[in-house]
C-alpha cells in the first residue's frame, strides 16, 4: 500500500503511451528560427552570404526565404518585409546565430533607408518532410525493352530495315482504309432495321387512310342514291294553285 501512488479524488491515473511495434528511431529535434524585417528588395543570395558564418550546412538542416515586395503606393500602403526561416540542428547553434545576427543593419545605398533584422523563434516549429525520392529506373538500362530494341536495330542492314518499314506502313495503310469503309457493322445494321421499320409503319398508315377514304366515299354515294330513289323527280315552275295559264 505504501508503494502505490495517491491521486486526488476524480482524477484518473494517466497511462504511459506505448511505442508502436516496428516504429523506427525518433527523428532528431530541430530548432526553427525566423528572421524578420529584412529589406523588401533583399535578394536571397545576399542574405545567405551575410549569414553564412553562422548558418553552414552542418548546422542548418532546413532553410527557406520569402521575398519581400516594395509598395508602389507608399507610404499609404507599407512595404512587405522579406523574411527567412532557418532550422538548426541544436539550440546552441540557434542562440549563437541570434546573438550575432539579431539587430543586423541593412542599409539601402540609393535611399539611405536602414533595416534592422529581428531574429525570433518560429511560432510553428515543424518543417516540411524531407523524404528522399527514389528513382527505380536507376541501373535498369540494360534491361529496358526500348533500349534493347534500339541496340537490335543497329545490327540490322539499313536497306532491309527500310524495306521492312515500307511494307509495315503499306499494310497499316491498307488496314486503315478497310477499317474506314466497312460494308456492314452492328451499328449500320441497327440503323437499317430501324429505317425499314419506320418505312413499313408509314406504308401501313397510308394504306389504312386510303381504305377509310374509299369506305367514306362509297357510303356517301350510297346515301345519295337512297335519297334520290325515295324522293322522286321534282317539278319546277308550278304556281300556288297548281295550274297553268291557258
Amino acid at each position: 500500500m505504501n508503494n502505490m501512488q495517491q491521486h486526488p479524488p476524480g482524477d484518473k491515473p494517466r497511462r504511459a503511451r506505448k511505442k508502436p511495434a516496428g516504429a523506427g528511431p525518433a527523428a532528431p529535434r530541430e530548432f526553427k528560427a525566423v528572421v524578420r524585417r529584412l529589406p523588401p528588395h533583399l535578394p536571397r543570395a545576399v542574405f545567405e552570404r551575410t549569414a553564412a558564418a553562422w548558418t553552414p550546412d552542418d548546422r542548418v538542416v532546413w532553410r527557406s526565404f520569402v521575398a519581400g515586395k516594395l509598395s508602389k503606393r507608399a507610404p499609404a500602403k507599407p512595404n512587405t518585409f522579406a523574411r527567412a526561416y532557418l532550422a538548426f540542428a541544436s539550440l546552441e547553434h540557434l542562440l549563437e546565430f541570434a546573438q550575432a545576427f539579431n539587430g543586423w543593419l541593412f542599409k539601402d545605398e540609393k535611399t539611405g533607408t536602414e533595416y534592422r533584422a529581428q531574429v525570433e523563434m518560429a511560432p510553428f516549429q515543424k518543417t516540411p518532410r524531407r523524404k528522399p525520392r527514389v528513382d527505380y529506373r536507376v541501373n535498369t538500362l540494360d534491361t529496358d525493352p526500348e533500349y534493347l530494341a534500339f541496340l537490335e536495330s543497329l545490327t540490322v542492314d539499313p536497306k532491309e530495315a527500310f524495306a521492312a518499314a515500307q511494307s509495315a506502313e503499306a499494310s497499316t495503310t491498307a488496314t486503315s482504309v478497310i477499317a474506314e469503309d466497312p460494308k456492314s457493322t452492328p451499328l449500320l445494321d441497327d440503323l437499317r432495321a430501324k429505317k425499314a421499320a419506320l418505312l413499313e409503319a408509314s406504308e401501313k398508315r397510308n394504306a389504312l387512310r386510303k381504305a377509310k377514304k374509299a369506305a367514306n366515299d362509297a357510303a356517301l354515294l350510297a346515301a345519295k342514291a337512297a335519297r334520290k330513289s325515295a324522293g322522286g323527280p321534282k317539278v319546277r315552275g308550278a304556281g300556288k294553285s297548281g295550274g297553268f295559264d291557258q
